[in-house]
């Protein structure tokens, strides 16, 4: 998509970006977007909902999925440290039979 804007002077800015989908498909050709930018550089601009070129833009209902998968794979590796710096086997309680080496 490209959109085009102007700063508090009157200055055209142009970007061209990737959209999300679901921002995509309800716009219209010329409809106007949302645009935010810094006043001491408009050449750094991005929409304000769906520019897929912001490092931000992730799916939020992903995040509520991941984030807490990694909170307990990261308690699980550090109850398992705790475990093994007191002398207890954590395969041992999990009933992980080891291979012989001999």
């Amino acid at each position: 998509m490209e959109y085009v804007f102007r700063d508090a002077e009157g200055k055209e800015y142009r970007r061209d970006t990737i959209v999300a989908g679901d921002v995509w498909n309800n716009l219209k050709e010329g409809s106007p977007v949302a645009v935010r930018y810094l006043p001491e550089d408009p050449d750094y601009s991005r929409l304000v909902l769906g520019d897929l070129h912001d490092k931000e833009s992730h799916d939020p209902q992903l995040m509520l999925f991941v984030g807490p998968l990694a909170a307990l794979l990261g308690l699980f590796f550090l109850a398992a440290g705790v475990l093994h710096f007191c002398g207890v086997d954590p395969d041992a309680l999990l009933g992980v039979k080891k291979k012989s080496t001999s």
